[in-house]
């Protein structure tokens, strides 16, 4: 059975690939089965932890705050920095933008809120950031229409057909760039932690082969391969929101794996390689935008092995020193409400 940090790790691990390769087209797949996860394990600590302190929902805005915007700051300098001296024309295009749309997109950048809407965004991945905060701001709504089992199907229904509108009647608009048409994944996580569902050997079976044979079918297929790797198109969306559903088994299975250490290194490193590895894709760009794809092998296998030991340097050095010390006052308020 594959252990849940593990998990993390291979789906940030494929984030990675998929941007640097976009032969490699399942990044989107990725951040579906991330938020699917999040629902699991936001839900799990709040039953777990938060729930029994006198001010719940004021410890688990504040235990999310830490545990997002100091790796977030991080890579928020090492990324303008990169783009004063690698890409600089970004630089010109902040600076020509109208004041609303500066303003904006400071505010976008400092509490990630409407991140997703911006046009340029210095770190692409944290798009998903943006609709994580977003779903922190509604949990305490969405864990209390959710608190009944009868209630969970009908918000899984209710949430599944919001999403299916957002996506063919307000695609484009700003709704579209909200949580709104995600919040089905995350319903999707915490009916998993409510309802403990588990599934039988045999359905993880079916569900593992049935994506496998999706991805070979895409593989095999010229004409499906070129439909499935551009990120742009609907068919890609699409792909990604029905093989995600394929995985649930896998993912459900993998939350009730007891974890290690080693396996908690791996799940917490994974938040770090997520963000870091678009600071390195900056300078990767620059020195290979006029090189062939033969040619830019060598710098591709440098810009890996770059982008995993660095993950590992700050997630040991910055992250982890900062988890620690959020989960040490955690287990404080514990023991003084106990």
């Amino acid at each position: 059975m594959i252990k849940p940090g593990l998990v993390r790790f291979i789906l940030a691990s494929i984030v990675v690939l998929f941007h640097v390769a976009k032969v490699v087209y399942l990044g989107t797949l990725a951040v579906y089965c991330f938020f699917i996860l999040s629902g699991y394990w936001i839900s799990l600590m709040y039953d777990l932890k938060y729930a029994k302190l006198n001010s719940p929902v004021q410890e688990f805005y504040t235990s999310r705050i830490y545990r997002l915007f100091p790796v977030y700051y991080l890579f928020v300098v090492l990324t303008a920095v990169f783009t004063l001296v690698f890409d600089f024309d970004k630089v010109r295009l902040i600076a020509d933008m109208p004041f609303v749309k500066q303003l904006a997109f400071w505010l976008s950048n400092i509490t990630l809120l409407g991140y997703n809407q911006l046009t340029y965004k210095p770190i692409a991945p944290a798009w998903s950031l943006d609709i994580e905060v977003q779903f922190y701001v509604l949990f305490p709504l969405v864990i209390l229409f959710m608190g009944k089992k009868a209630n969970r199907i009908m918000m899984l229904l209710a949430l599944a057909l919001l999403a299916i509108i957002v996506e063919t009647v307000f695609k484009g608009s700003f709704l579209h760039g909200t949580v709104l048409p995600y919040l089905v994944y995350f319903a999707i996580g915490i009916s998993l932690n409510k309802d403990k569902v588990v599934f039988t050997k045999g359905t993880q079976l079916v569900c593992n082969l049935l994506f496998v044979a999706v991805l070979l079918v895409h593989c095999l297929s010229p004409k499906l391969f070129q439909l499935v790797k551009d990120s742009e198109t609907s068919y890609h969306l699409h792909f990604s929101q029905l093989a995600s559903l394929l995985l649930i088994p896998l993912l459900a299975s993998s939350v009730r794996v007891k974890s290690n250490k080693l396996d908690r290194s791996l799940g917490d490193m994974s938040y770090v390689l997520y963000l870091s590895h678009w600071v390195w894709f900056i300078p990767y760009n620059h020195y290979i935008q006029n090189l062939t794809t033969v040619q830019r092998l060598p710098y591709m296998a440098a810009y890996l092995l770059l982008t995993f030991a660095m993950a590992f340097f700050f997630y040991r050095y910055y992250d982890r020193p900062i988890e620690e010390r959020r989960r040490r006052l955690a287990e404080l308020k514990e023991l003084s409400k106990a």
